[in-house]
C-alpha cells in the first residue's frame, strides 16, 4: 500500500501533575499537532532541539520516547527510548517503527536509546525496543505506574482523550483490534475494558470479528465464533498467541482472555440497558453495552478451560444474551426477563447448597439475611443472603476477624464449617470483662478443639460511667456487627445488623452489606491514617481504610496477640468502596479541631503528611507547680509569662513542644511537655509542663524512635488538655517508605496509635460524611429511621442532633433572627415545632400477631415507657410493617435510616438523599449526646469571655455504613449510575402513622404481653430461646436528662506516682550521657542534659535561689542604665545571691577591649576580662586584649585576652583574641560552646577543669605555637581540659596540641576536626623526660589530615570507649549541678514601647453619650504630641461618619471597637476630591497604631468601567501597625498599604481593583481577600522599586474569594513588586494565570510572585504565568515568621475591651 504522508493528526491530552511543554513555544500544551509518518520526541530538555516536547521533571530522561502516527493503519505508536535520527531523514525511522511492528528485531544500521524510567501503558511497561499502540482512553505514564514507591513524587504523563485529523470533523475512535477501548476510572485505579470491535483487521481467526458487527448481539456472536475457533484448534493457547501477535504484538487481549477462561463467566442480558447496580463505571469508548464479568469459580464447578469456554458458548446460545459483563471485581447481576432479582441459585450447579455459590455483592444496597421458613422462590425484589454463603469459599479463608454483641461460637463454627486451624478473631460484649482494668480480662481462649480461636472483650472507659458515683456502667454495651475475611487476594468487609446466632441470621430480619477488596502491590501505612487534604471539592479523601483499622484497634488495643490485624488492613486497596463506615467508639470526644485541617495540616512542610490527633492529658503537673518545688511561685509565674504571651491557632490553642527523655531510669518511654519561651526564636528556653501519661507514652516513643513520625502538642490557654498530633518526620525518610520501617516489634504500638488518632464518631462522623452536601431543604424529603431500640435520650433535642448531623437546615424565613447564632441551624426548637424524624417501630399488636407472638420479639427490642410518654404527642412514631410480604410476621432486627429527597424539576422527576443501616440504634448511647463545659478565655481579661468547648459522649461500639446519593448539582462521580430508589427498605414506607390507640413494644407493653400470654391457651414453645440475648439496656431517664456538662477529671492516683516517680529522676546527676560522635545530634544531646531550670532537679540551692528572680541591667553608651560595664558590674552590690543580667547595647556583637601586657600588670591580671566570682555566665560577646603581638624579644609581652578563676563559669558563642596566653583557664570547673579562642602559644593555659564543645582553636603568627598548657601539678588533680567536636585551624604548620608545662597535664581532643597545620607529632616534646610518664595527652576518633597517629609522641595516649566517655559527660565538669542554658533575650520589645505599654490611659467615645468624647477626631486631638503612652481609644457600637487622621506626633494609639458588635468608621472621599491616597476614611502616620474590632469603609458608589474612581477605606503609611478582626470596604483602592512594617490578622478586605496596593512589608494572616464587582479585577499592586527595597506582602492562611471569575492575585505597578501567598485558599474565582501580565515585559525577570502550598481550584499552577516563583520550604520561611515584618520587636496582642 503506498504511504501518505503529511496528514495534520490532533491527539487531545489530559495532564497528571507536570505539565508537558512545546518544545518549540515553551509553553504548556493541552493537544498534540503532529504530522504522520514522522517521530516526534518527549523528553526533560529542549535545550538541544532534540526534544519536540518535554516535560520538566527529574524522573523524564534527557531523551525518554518517541511517538508516530502511521497513515497506513491509522494507529498512534509509542517507543521506549529513541531511534537515533539518520542524517535528517524520517523515512529510516518510519520503516524501523513499521518493522517492529510485525517482530523484526534486528536494529540494522540504527541505535537506540532506552528512556531510564520507563514508559508505562495503563500501567504496564512497553518493553524496551518494542513499539507499542496507543489509542483513545490510553494512560500514558512517563514513571512507574504502580502505586507505592512509584508514586513518591507523582504521576508524570498524560491520558489521551481524542485522536483526530486536523480539518475533519471525524476523529479516530477504533484504532486497536482486540484490545483496549478506553478507560474508565474510579480514584487512583483505573480498570481496562478489553471487547472485540468492529471493522477488526488482519485477524487470523476465520469469523472472529465480521466487518459490520455492530450490534451487541452480533458482538457476542462473534465472541462465540472466536471461542468455537479456539476449542477447535489442536493448540489452543498457541492459537490465541498467533491472534494477538499479529496485531501490534499486544498482549492485553490473551492476558483478558486467559483471565476468563480460569474464572466461571456469567451471561446476563436485559433489554432496558446495561448498567452495573455497584460501581456503575463509564463504559469506554465504542463500547455500546458491552460487558464480561469475571467472579471467582466455585470449587464444586472444577472447571478446565475447555469446560469453561463450552460452557460459556452452550449459557450464550442458550439464553440468547444480549450482553456480556467484564469487571476485575464482583458486580451485581441483572436479571433475565422474567427472573426474580432475589434467586438464589446463580450459575450454581446445585441448587440444595446455593451457600456454595459466590453471590454478586450489593454495591450501594444491601441484602437481607435468608430466613429459613421462607422458600427460596418466594416473590419479592429484595435480595437475600446467608452466613455461609458470605464466607464461601471457606478453604480460602486464611483469617477472620468479627465484632458482635452476642456469640454462638460453637454454631458458628458448625454451620458455616470453620477448619478447626483456622485463626478466629471474636470481639463481643462481656459485662464484667468490658469493664475490668486488668488486662488479663482483655481477651480468653475458651475452646481447646479450635486453639486459634480468640475472644477479644474490648474496653469501656470509665469516663462514660454515670451517676454520682460514675458507678452506672449498664447503659454501655459492644454493639456493632462486623465480620472481616481476609484471603491472599482480597479482603471482605461484611456489616450487618445480625449477631452472631443461630436466630437471628435464620427467623430474625437483619440487613446484610458486604465488598471484597483488592490486594495493594504493597502495603501502604498512611492508609491507616485520615488525610486532611482535600482531592476533590466535595470532601475528603476515602477514608475506608482508615475508619476501618481506627475502629477494629480501639477493640483490639489491649490485646497485642490480635494487633496484627491493623499490618493486614494495609495490604489492600479500600479506595472504591462503595459506601463511608460510620462508627462510634465509647468516650468523649472533641470534634474536628480546626488544628487538625488548619494550623497542622496546612503548616506541614514538603514530603510531610499528616495524619491525625490525639487527646491525652498532661500528668504531673502538681508536683511542679503546687508543691514545695515551687514554694515562691516563680515557676508558675514564669509559665503564665510564657502562656500569657504565646500565639494561639485558628482553635485558641498555644503550640507545645514534646520531647522524648531516653535516659529517666523510671520509664524508657518518657516524653515531657514543654511550654516554649515566644520570645526565644531558638526555643531553647522551657517550661515544663509534665509528662503525657504511661499509656500514651509507650506507644508514642517507640513510634517516635523509628525516626518516622513526629509529635507535637496543643493545649488551651485555660486548661491542660494536649492535643498530641503525628505528622511524618522531616528527617529525609520518604513517606513510601514507612511500611519498611514499622517491624514486628511496632505493631503493638501502631496498633495504639490508631486507636488513639482522633477521628469523628458517632453522629459527627454522620456529620463529616454528609456535610459535604448542600441538601436543597425547598424540596420535598422523607426522613425516616427503623431501629429496633429506641434510647431514653431520643428526645427532641437528641432528635435535632441527629437531624443537624445529618443535614437537617432551617429555612431561613424572613422572621428569623439574623443576629441569632443558631440561625439556620436545625434546633431543639425546629425540632418541637416540625420533627424531622419518622421513628418507625413496631406496635405491641404487631408484635402480638407474630408467627410466635411476642416470645420472637420479647429480646430483640427495647423502649421504655418513659420515653413513649415523651414521644406520644410529637406525631413521630410509626408503625414497622416488614416488607417484602413474605416476611410478615417475623422480627424485624434492622437499624436502617433514610433521607430522601424528590425534584420535580426536569422532564422526569428525580431521587436522592442518603441511606444508612447497620447495627445503630436510635439512642444517645449509641450515636452520641452532645455535652458541653463553659471555659473563660484567659486572653481576655474581662469576665465576660466565654468559651464553649462541646464534647460527644458515646456509650457503645457502632459500626455502620451511609450511601450517599448526591444532589445532581453535586454529582462526584459521572460513572455512578446508582440511584436511591434502586434500594427496597425492609419496611413499608410511607410507614402507617400510629393511631390514637396504638402503642409502641415498650418494655412495660411486652411485660404485660408476655403475662397474658402465659396466661392464654397458647404453648411456652419457643420460650427459651427468646431468653437468649439482650440487646440494649435502657438508660436512666434522669440520668438521660441531666447529662449536659462535663468536667476535667483530677489526675489519677496512678498517673500522679507515675509522674512523681519521672520527676525524681528527671535530670537528676546525669553527667554520664556522652556526647555523641555524630555532629548533628549535638544540639539535641544539649537540650536533653542543659535544660533550662524549670526542667532540672539537682541543681544547686543558691543558684536555684538566684534565678528565681533575675535582674537586668542595660548597658549602652548612647543612653542606658550605664554607659559602661566597669559601672554597671559596680552597682551590683556585694553579697549579690540574685542573677543579674547586663544587657549589651543591641546590634553587632558588643566588644570588650584593652591593651594590658604583663609588663605593665603582671601575665595573670593583664587580662581585659577577669572574673574571679562563681557562677559566671557570658554570651553572645568579643573579648580583645589590642596589645600588639609579642616579638620574642621584649619581656613581659604576654597580653591575656581573659582569666577566668572563678567555679561554675559558662561561655556561648563568645570569641577571644590575643597572641601569647590568650585565655588563661585557671580554676574551677569551665563550659565553653561554639566559641573562637585565637593566639600563638600557650593561648589556654591554668589549671582549669574545663570542657570546649563546638569550639575554633585558630593559631596565629609563626614560630613555635601551641595551643594548650595545662598546669597539673599531681595525679591526684581532677583538673584538665577536654576539647569535643572542636576544630583546628591556623597559619602555616606545626602547630603542637599542647605541652608539659607542669608535670601532670590533661589534655584530650575527641571527635576533633585536625587540619594540617598541626604537627605529626601532635603533642611538643617534654623537656624533662621524667614528665613522658606523667602527662595525659589523649586523641579520640578525631578527623582531618592533622589528626593521623602515625608520627605522634610516643607518650600519646590510646584511650579507649570507655575511659573517652569520662570526657565526653558534663560530670567532667559538674554540669548537672550548675550549668545552665543561655538566657533567652531575644525579640524583647522595644524599649519605647515597653515604657509606653507599661502607663496605660483610657479615652471612651460614645456618639450618644457617657462617653469622654462623641467622635474619634475629638478623641484624638486631646491626645498630646510627642505622646509616649499608650492611648486606647475605646469605641461603644455605632456609625462614625468620620474622616479621621492620625498624625506623626501621636504615636502608640489604639482604636479598640467592642467583639461581636458592629462598629462601623465610614467616610466617602474620592479621589476626585482629596486625591488618592488622601481620599481614605482612616490615615494613620503614627507608629505602633492598633486596631481590633473595627469596620472602616469608603461609602464612595462603585466607579463605573472605564472611569477613575479611586476611594480608599484606609492608608497606613506608621511603622509597626497592627490590625486585628478589622474588615476594609471599598472598590478600586480600597487600602493603601503604603509604607513600614505591619500585620493583619483575622480581617477582611473587600474591593475591586488593586485594592491592597503600596510599599508596605506586611504580614496578611488568616485574612479573607474578597474581590466584587466585574471587569478587570486585581488583588494586590505592591510598589516595590528596586531589589535594595526589604518590602512586600505575604498573604499566610488567606482565603481568596469573591464574585465572578477572572480574579488577578497581583500584578507589577512598579519593576520589583514582592507578593507571595502561602497556605493559602484559592476558590475558583482566581484567574487560571494568576498574575495579570506585564505590560513592561522586562518586568518578568524583577518580579516576585511567589505560591507555596496553597490549596483550592484557584490554586492549580499548570497554567500559570511564567515568572510565578517556584519557592522551597527554606525561601518560604522567610515569609512566615514574624521575623520578616520584626515582629518580635513591636507585635503586641490587642488589649481586652
Amino acid at each position: 500500500m503506498k504511504r501518505r504522508h503529511c496528514e495534520k493528526v490532533l491527539i487531545r491530552i489530559h495532564n497528571f501533575g507536570t505539565p508537558l511543554i512545546s518544545g518549540s513555544s515553551g509553553l504548556p500544551v493541552e493537544s498534540l499537532h503532529i504530522e504522520s509518518d514522522r517521530p516526534y520526541t518527549f523528553g526533560r530538555s529542549s535545550s538541544d532541539g532534540f526534544c519536540d516536547f518535554v516535560f520538566d521533571h527529574s524522573s523524564i530522561s534527557r531523551k525518554h520516547c518517541q511517538i508516530l502516527f502511521d497513515s497506513q493503519s491509522h494507529k498512534l505508536y509509542i517507543f521506549d527510548g529513541v531511534i537515533v535520527l539518520p542524517s535528517g531523514s524520517f523515512s529510516q525511522v518510519y520503516d524501523e517503527f513499521r518493522r517492529r511492528l510485525v517482530g523484526v528485531e534486528d536494529l540494522g544500521n540504527l541505535k537506540f536509546k532506552v528512556s531510564l524510567n520507563g514508559v508505562f501503558v495503563n500501567r504496564v511497561r512497553v518493553r524496551k525496543a518494542k513499539i507499542q499502540e496507543v489509542t483513545i482512553g490510553d494512560e500514558v505514564l512517563f514513571v512507574c505506574g504502580k502505586e507505592g514507591l512509584c508514586y513518591n513524587h507523582g504521576r508524570v504523563g498524560f491520558v489521551v482523550q481524542e485522536i483526530g485529523f486536523e480539518g475533519r470533523d471525524t476523529s479516530i475512535v477504533s484504532v486497536s483490534s482486540g484490545h483496549s477501548r478506553g478507560t474508565f476510572s474510579s480514584g487512583k485505579r483505573s480498570k481496562r475494558v478489553f471487547a472485540p470491535m468492529e471493522n477488526e483487521i488482519d485477524s487470523p481467526v476465520s469469523g472472529f470479528c465480521p466487518p459490520k458487527a455492530v450490534g451487541v448481539v452480533e458482538r457476542v456472536n462473534s465472541l462465540v465464533s472466536y471461542c468455537r475457533h479456539i476449542l477447535s484448534s489442536d493448540d489452543p493457547m498457541s492459537c490465541l498467541r498467533v491472534s494477538i501477535i499479529s496485531d501490534s504484538g499486544k498482549e492485553c487481549l490473551s492476558c483478558c482472555t486467559s483471565k476468563m477462561l480460569r474464572s466461571k463467566v456469567s451471561i446476563v442480558a436485559d433489554n432496558r440497558g446495561v448498567k452495573s447496580a455497584e460501581t456503575n463505571h463509564e463504559m469506554g469508548y465504542g463500547l455500546s453495552g458491552l460487558r464480561l464479568r469475571v467472579e471467582r469459580p466455585s470449587p464444586s464447578l472444577h472447571l478446565d478451560r475447555r469446560l469453561g469456554v463450552s460452557d460459556l458458548i452452550s449459557e450464550i446460545e442458550n439464553d440468547g444474551a444480549a450482553c456480556i459483563s467484564v469487571s476485575d471485581k464482583t458486580r451485581t447481576m441483572l436479571p433475565f426477563d422474567g427472573e426474580k432479582e432475589n434467586t438464589p441459585d446463580i450459575s450454581c450447579i446445585n441448587k440444595e447448597k446455593s451457600h456454595l455459590c459466590s453471590l454478586p455483592a450489593p454495591g450501594k444496597n444491601f441484602y437481607l439475611n435468608r430466613l429459613q421458613y421462607i422458600e427460596q422462590n418466594s416473590t419479592g425484589s429484595q435480595r437475600v443472603v446467608s452466613l455461609p454463603e458470605l464466607l464461601h469459599p471457606v478453604e480460602s479463608i486464611q483469617q477472620i476477624f468479627i465484632a458482635t454483641f452476642t456469640s454462638d461460637i460453637l454454631w458458628f463454627l458448625t454451620c458455616c464449617e470453620i477448619p478447626s486451624h483456622l485463626p478466629v478473631t471474636i470481639a463481643c460484649h462481656h459485662a464484667e470483662r468490658c469493664w475490668s482494668s486488668s488486662p488479663d480480662a482483655r481477651s480468653a481462649a475458651p475452646l481447646p478443639n479450635y486453639p486459634n480461636v480468640t475472644m477479644v472483650f474490648p474496653p469501656f472507659p470509665e469516663e462514660i460511667a454515670f451517676g454520682k458515683d460514675c458507678k452506672n456502667r449498664g447503659i454501655a454495651c459492644h454493639h456493632p456487627k462486623l465480620f472481616i475475611l481476609q484471603r491472599e487476594d482480597s479482603i471482605r468487609v461484611i456489616i450487618t445488623s445480625a449477631n452472631l446466632v443461630a436466630r437471628q441470621w435464620n427467623d430474625v430480619t437483619n440487613t446484610v452489606w458486604w465488598q471484597d477488596f483488592p490486594r495493594r502491590a504493597d502495603p501502604d501505612v498512611l492508609s491507616l491514617f485520615g488525610h486532611c487534604r482535600r482531592e476533590t471539592n466535595h470532601g475528603l479523601k476515602p477514608d475506608f481504610c482508615a475508619q476501618l483499622a481506627g475502629f477494629a484497634a480501639s477493640l483490639l488495643t489491649d490485646v497485642p496477640s490480635q494487633a496484627h490485624w491493623i499490618i493486614e488492613f494495609t495490604k489492600y486497596n479500600f479506595e472504591h468502596s462503595a459506601c463511608h463506615l460510620v462508627a462510634s467508639v465509647p468516650g468523649i470526644h472533641s470534634y474536628k479541631p480546626s488544628y487538625l485541617t488548619e494550623s497542622v495540616c496546612s503548616n506541614t512542610i514538603f514530603n510531610e503528611e499528616f495524619l491525625g490527633s490525639v487527646e491525652a492529658s498532661v500528668v504531673g503537673l502538681s508536683y511542679l507547680f503546687r508543691s514545695a518545688n515551687d514554694s515562691t511561685g516563680a515557676q508558675l509565674k514564669r509559665l503564665a509569662s510564657y502562656i500569657r504571651r504565646a500565639r494561639e491557632n485558628s482553635l485558641g490553642m498555644l503550640e507545645l513542644v514534646l520531647r522524648r527523655n531516653t535516659n529517666v531510669p523510671a520509664d524508657a518511654n518518657a516524653v515531657s511537655v514543654l511550654v516554649p519561651n515566644p520570645d526565644d526564636d531558638s526555643r531553647d528556653d522551657f517550661v515544663q509542663l509534665g509528662f503525657l501519661p504511661r499509656n500514651i507514652a509507650k506507644w508514642v516513643s517507640p513510634l517516635w524512635d523509628i525516626g518516622f513520625f513526629k509529635f507535637v502538642g496543643y493545649v488551651y490557654r485555660d486548661e491542660v488538655l494536649g492535643a498530641a498530633s503525628c505528622r511524618s518526620n522531616e528527617k529525609g525518610v520518604s513517606i513510601s517508605d514507612v511500611s519498611k520501617l514499622i517491624q514486628p516489634n511496632h505493631v503493638v504500638a501502631l496498633c495504639s496509635l490508631i486507636a488513639s488518632v482522633q477521628r469523628c464518631s458517632g453522629i459527627w462522623r454522620l456529620q463529616e460524611v454528609l456535610g459535604r452536601y448542600k441538601w436543597p431543604e425547598s424540596l420535598e424529603s422523607d426522613f425516616v429511621y427503623s431501629a429496633s431500640s429506641i434510647g431514653g435520650s431520643a428526645t427532641s433535642g437528641f432528635q435535632a442532633d441527629f437531624s443537624s448531623a445529618a443535614g437537617k437546615k432551617a429555612l431561613q424565613h424572613f422572621d428569623s433572627q439574623e443576629s441569632d447564632p443558631e440561625w439556620g441551624c436545625w434546633s431543639n426548637r425546629e425540632e418541637r415545632e416540625a420533627p424531622s424524624i419518622k421513628i418507625i417501630f413496631p406496635t405491641i399488636e404487631r408484635v402480638k400477631n407474630g408467627h410466635h407472638g411476642v416470645l420472637s420479639s420479647r429480646r430483640l427490642l427495647c423502649f421504655s415507657e418513659k420515653t413513649w410518654q415523651k414521644l406520644r404527642h410529637n406525631n413521630v412514631l410509626h408503625d414497622a410493617v416488614p416488607n417484602p410480604q413474605d416476611r410478615v410476621g417475623h422480627p424485624m432486627h434492622i437499624k436502617v435510616a433514610r433521607r430522601l429527597f424528590t425534584s420535580t424539576r426536569g422532564s422526569r422527576p428525580s431521587s436522592f438523599g442518603w441511606v444508612y443501616c447497620g447495627s445503630h440504634n436510635f439512642s444517645a448511647a449509641a450515636w452520641g449526646q452532645i455535652i458541653s463545659r463553659s471555659s473563660r478565655n484567659n486572653q481576655d481579661q474581662s469576665h465576660n469571655a466565654i468559651r464553649s468547648v462541646k464534647k460527644l459522649r458515646i456509650c457503645n461500639y457502632e459500626l455502620g455504613i451511609v450511601f450517599v446519593f448526591p444532589p445532581p448539582h453535586e454529582e462526584m462521580d459521572s460513572c455512578d449510575r446508582s440511584k436511591i430508589n434502586d434500594i427496597v427498605l425492609p419496611f413499608i414506607v410511607p410507614a402507617p402513622k400510629y393511631g390514637w390507640s396504638d402503642r409502641p413494644a415498650t418494655g412495660l407493653a411486652m411485660r404485660e404481653a408476655l403475662a397474658e400470654f402465659r396466661e392464654g391457651p397458647r404453648s411456652f414453645c419457643g420460650e427459651s430461646e427468646a431468653e437468649e440475648e439482650v440487646e440494649e439496656e435502657d438508660e436512666d431517664e434522669d440520668e438521660a436528662e441531666g447529662r449536659v456538662e462535663f468536667v476535667v477529671e483530677e489526675e489519677k492516683q496512678e498517673e500522679k506516682a507515675y509522674a512523681e516517680a519521672l520527676w525524681s529522676q528527671y535530670i537528676e546527676g546525669d553527667d554520664v550521657t556522652p556526647i555523641p560522635e555524630a555532629k548533628p545530634q549535638v544540639a539535641q544531646w544539649f537540650k536533653a542534659n542543659v535544660a533550662p531550670l524549670a526542667q532540672r532537679k539537682g541543681l544547686d540551692p543558691a543558684l536555684v535561689a538566684a534565678e528565681a528572680a533575675p535582674r537586668i541591667i542595660n548597658v549602652n553608651p548612647k543612653g542606658g542604665e550605664f554607659k559602661t560595664l566597669t559601672d554597671a558590674i559596680k552597682s551590683v552590690p556585694a553579697g549579690n545571691t540574685k542573677r543579674v543580667i547586663i544587657k549589651m547595647a543591641p546590634g553587632a556583637m558588643p566588644v570588650i577591649t584593652y591593651d594590658g601586657t604583663a609588663a605593665k600588670y603582671g601575665t595573670v591580671d593583664s587580662a581585659s576580662l577577669i572574673i574571679l566570682s562563681d557562677y559566671f555566665m557570658a554570651v553572645n560577646i568579643v573579648v580583645k586584649n589590642t596589645a600588639p603581638a609579642p616579638d620574642g624579644k621584649t619581656k613581659g609581652a604576654q597580653a591575656l585576652s581573659m582569666r577566668i578563676s572563678g567555679n561554675f563559669a559558662a561561655f556561648y558563642n563568645c570569641k577571644f583574641y590575643g597572641f601569647q596566653d590568650t585565655i588563661c583557664d585557671d580554676t574551677g570547673n569551665h563550659f565553653f560552646k561554639d566559641c573562637y579562642v585565637e593566639g600563638t602559644f600557650d593561648f589556654i593555659f591554668g589549671s582549669g577543669t574545663s570542657m570546649y564543645l563546638g569550639t575554633q582553636l585558630h593559631v596565629v603568627g609563626d614560630g613555635i605555637r601551641v595551643i594548650a598548657a595545662h598546669a597539673g601539678k599531681s595525679a591526684e588533680e581532677k583538673s584538665g581540659y577536654s576539647f569535643v567536636h572542636c576544630k583546628v585551624t591556623g597559619t602555616g604548620g606545626g602547630i603542637y596540641l599542647g605541652r608539659a608545662w607542669m608535670s601532670h597535664p590533661k589534655v584530650v581532643y575527641a571527635y576533633t576536626e585536625m587540619t594540617s597545620v598541626v604537627n605529626p607529632t601532635g603533642w611538643q616534646e617534654n623537656k624533662t623526660p621524667a614528665h613522658d610518664k606523667t602527662v595525659f595527652y589523649g586523641e579520640y576518633k578525631c578527623s582531618g589530615p592533622g589528626s593521623h597517629k602515625a608520627k605522634r609522641v610516643p607518650f600519646t595516649q590510646d584511650i579507649d570507649d570507655k575511659e573517652a566517655n569520662r570526657f565526653l559527660s558534663l560530670g567532667y565538669i559538674q554540669g548537672s549541678k550548675w550549668l545552665l542554658p543561655p538566657p533567652a533575650l531575644r525579640g524583647t520589645l522595644d524599649p519605647d514601647l515597653e515604657a509606653a505599654e507599661a502607663s496605660r490611659r483610657v479615652i471612651t467615645v460614645n456618639q450618644n453619650g457617657g462617653g469622654d468624647f462623641k467622635t474619634i477626631n475629638a478623641a484624638i486631638k486631646s491626645i498630646p504630641l510627642a505622646n509616649k503612652n499608650r492611648v486606647i481609644i475605646k469605641l461603644a457600637p455605632g456609625i462614625y461618619h468620620e474622616k479621621v487622621t492620625i498624625d506623626i506626633g501621636r504615636p502608640f494609639v489604639t482604636l479598640l471597637g467592642k467583639p461581636g458588635a458592629e462598629t462601623n468608621l465610614t467616610y466617602d472621599g474620592t479621589a476626585a476630591k482629596y486625591g488618592t491616597v488622601e481620599s481614605a476614611t482612616l490615615i494613620v502616620w503614627a507608629t505602633n497604631f492598633l486596631a481590633a474590632n473595627l469596620n472602616i469603609i469608603n461609602t464612595s458608589p462603585m466607579p463605573k468601567p472605564g472611569t477613575q474612581g479611586q476611594a480608599l477605606a484606609m492608608r497606613i503609611n506608621g511603622d509597626k501597625a497592627a490590625f486585628y478582626n478589622c474588615r476594609f470596604y471599598g472598590f478600586q483602592d480600597t487600602l493603601c498599604d503604603d509604607r513600614g512594617n505591619h500585620f493583619f490578622k483575622n480581617c477582611y478586605i473587600e474591593g475591586t481593583y488593586d485594592f491592597i496596593f503600596g510599599r508596605g512589608a506586611s504580614l496578611y494572616l488568616t485574612t479573607q481577600l474578597h474581590a466584587v464587582g466585574d471587569g478587570l479585577r486585581v488583588i494586590a499592586a505592591h510598589n516595590r522599586q528596586s531589589t535594595n527595597e526589604q518590602n512586600g506582602y505575604s498573604f499566610v492562611h488567606c482565603k481568596v474569594t469573591g464574585v465572578g471569575t477572572g480574579i488577578y492575585l497581583g500584578r507589577a505597578w512598579m519593576s520589583h513588586p514582592k507578593v507571595v501567598y502561602s497556605y493559602t485558599e484559592m476558590s475558583s474565582v482566581v484567574n487560571p494565570s494568576g498574575w495579570q501580565e506585564n505590560r513592561v515585559r522586562a518586568h518578568d525577570k524583577t518580579v516576585f510572585y511567589g505560591e507555596y502550598m496553597c490549596t483550592g481550584p484557584g490554586s492549580h499552577k499548570a497554567k500559570r504565568v511564567a515568572h510565578t516563583q517556584d519557592i522551597d520550604n527554606k525561601e518560604a520561611n522567610q515569609f512566615l515568621t514574624l521575623g520578616y515584618i520584626k515582629g518580635s520587636k513591636w507585635l503586641l496582642p490587642p488589649p481586652a475591651y
